[in-house]
């Protein structure tokens, strides 16, 4: 059974003459009638809780119809139902599912769906929206996921969608993260284990948060005003968050009534990254006390300050005391961190790379307090069909082919990467004989690019470190998939898939630190880091992406490797240290 809980919205509405508009019309049986298929889906049962346009819903109806589907989830958890269907207005659906997602439990599936057309226009989209949000709840791989948005055949996480376009009828997508599935041909497709964010549990969601853009020339005026009235704002900066100058001495107003301000971006996509340190610049905001706000919309993080800040929480979730450090994922312990040194890591005349000490601040780690034995890794793989077509070429000259890296990671996670990396035995000119079109972009460490349907994907040749000098390697090939494994640099990064016969190799207990959220070197800690220093900014930029904690024997090999930050040059320090910034969900755990 599940349940189809109606709110109004465009699907529910119809062009009135007289109005001079789409008003709402139809209700939840009249709906259901438009959309035969969905008696083959499962047993249902209706409710039209309201015929809403979205605008009109405020925080106390938003958060009733949560506390609804609150009361429906404690009936799934007795086993009367399988999941529940949202119907939705577009305007705000972001809000909604971003509120669902992070305030309930994600045991049972929460499919939330709308219209782009009214009933009565030609390319109605709304039966084969409900129909696809009916098969996703019912469907035995949603559990786990929480809240999510179903529109246009794509399948979004509730706390990454985003409305992104007007009219088309595929107006949503995920700025930061991408779709977690797709419903084709009838189908449910997943790409990836459930990764829900953690659940808050507010009493309500009465805080008071202003929306506030920059513009040029700003002078802090709208900050000002709505200050007496708000309990924290979101600036909607420019670029990678910054903001004119005059709006500097209003945002210090509102941070010296402890009121949080949390910067976002105007951008389409990417997150806040402080490098500019100018007045009004990203950096100087941050250092003032300003919160990045993460991946996240800006209507998003304007969602997370009110959820967080209704719930007695600091943005993000932490607890209000948290000032100077944060809790370590899984356990109660905190990170203090001792200011570093004054002075970046010189990285070139006029250039800033990282702190010198990075890898030196006093910094208790703990591991987390269980680590299952392993993870459950799904009997397929869900790849595109080049990297497969890749794959059976190469097997069929005779050569192995394995699917490896941070594609495998992500997806395992949850996460979005269309970056696939095959290993194999054939060496580099085979690769090149085997296929038409290539591109030779590493031919001493066994990398060839392979172009299939405008894609490029790497093939590397199994191989193993001769000698290393903290910088460069000279590899051999013809070694196994196990030795090639064996030297990358994390667990996590070293697992393999084979994309024909669906086989797992993870001889270093990856997927068992993917579920404990645990960053852990291969074999020898201090081995690992002498191969190559840049692997300790990775290892940071990881742990500050996925939220891991770093296992202490590498955290103290990384302390202890760190003078050799100084030997690698400054563009490879510089390009790491960026995609630490571009791509952490905290600057704050990055720098810490």
């Amino acid at each position: 059974m599940i349940h189809l809980l109606f709110t109004g919205g465009t699907i529910s509405m119809q062009r009135d003459e007289r109005a001079g508009g789409n008003v709402p019309a139809h209700s939840g049986a009249a709906l259901v009638a438009f959309a035969p298929e969905l008696a083959d889906v499962a047993a249902f049962r209706i409710e039209d809780w309201g015929k809403y346009p979205a605008c009109h819903l405020g925080p106390d109806q938003l958060f009733a119809l949560r506390n609804r589907v609150r009361d429906l989830a404690g009936e799934a958890a007795r086993g009367r139902l399988r999941g529940v269907v949202v119907t939705h207005g577009t305007d705000t659906i972001e809000e909604t599912a971003y509120l669902l997602a992070r305030t309930l439990p994600p045991q049972m599936p929460v499919a939330i769906t709308g219209a782009m057309r009214t009933a009565d226009s030609p390319g109605w989209d709304g039966p084969r929206n409900l129909t696809d949000a009916a098969r996703v709840a019912a469907h035995p791989e949603s559990r786990g996921r929480g809240a999510m948005v179903v529109f246009g055949g794509k399948i979004f996480a509730g706390h990454q969608v985003a409305k992104t376009e007007t009219m088309r009828l595929d107006a949503f997508s995920a700025p930061h993260a991408g779709p977690i599935g797709e419903v084709q041909g009838g189908e449910v497709r997943f790409f990836g284990p459930p990764a829900p964010p953690p659940a808050l549990d507010p009493p309500h969601l009465g805080a008071r948060v202003a929306l506030i853009p920059a513009v040029i020339g700003d002078r802090g005026e709208l900050l000002d005003l709505a200050r007496a009235g708000h309990d924290g704002v979101v600036l909607m900066a420019f670029g990678s968050g910054n903001v004119p100058p005059g709006m500097v001495p209003a945002i210090r107003r509102w941070l010296a009534e402890g009121k949080p301000v949390v910067l976002a971006s105007r951008c389409l996509a990417g997150e806040v990254t402080p490098v500019y340190a100018f007045p009004g610049g990203g950096a100087t905001l941050i250092r003032e006390g300003v919160i990045a706000a993460g991946p996240r919309t800006p209507a998003q993080a304007r969602m997370e300050l009110a959820i967080c800040l209704s719930a007695g929480r600091a943005y993000g979730g932490r607890e209000r005391q948290d000032v100077g450090g944060h809790r370590c994922a899984g356990h109660g312990t905190m990170l203090r961190v001792r200011p570093a040194a004054p002075g970046p890591l010189q990285a070139g005349a006029g250039q800033q790379g990282p702190p010198l000490d990075v890898v030196r601040r006093s910094v208790t780690v703990h591991r987390p307090p269980s680590t299952p034995a392993h993870m459950p890794l799904p009997d397929r793989l869900p790849l595109p069909d080049d990297v497969v077509e890749i794959a059976r070429t190469l097997e069929a000259a005779g050569y192995e082919a394995w699917c490896v890296g941070g594609a495998i990671r992500d997806t395992l996670l949850g996460e979005t990467n269309t970056d696939h990396d095959i290993a194999t035995s054939a060496r580099p000119e085979e690769v090149q004989r085997l296929f038409r079109r290539t591109v030779n972009v590493g031919e001493r460490y066994g990398t060839v690019a392979v172009r299939v349907r405008r894609r490029h994907h790497e093939v590397t040749t199994f191989r193993r470190d001769v000698r290393t000098d903290g910088r460069q390697a000279v590899v051999e090939f013809g070694v196994s998939l196990e030795e090639d494994l064996a030297r990358r640099d994390f667990t996590v990064n070293a697992i393999a898939y084979h994309p024909l016969r669906h086989e797992w190799r993870d001889p270093f207990g990856g997927a068992a630190d993917l579920e404990a959220k645990v960053l852990r070197a291969v074999g020898d800690p201090a081995a690992r880091f002498r191969e190559d220093y840049l692997r300790i900014l990775r290892g940071i930029r990881f742990a500050a992406r996925f939220d891991f904690t770093i296992e202490p024997a590498t955290w103290e090999a990384m302390r202890a490797a760190a003078p050799g930050l100084r030997r690698l040059s400054a563009e490879r320090v510089r390009e790491e240290w960026f995609k630490g910034l571009r791509t952490a969900r905290s600057i704050v755990r990055l720098l810490t």
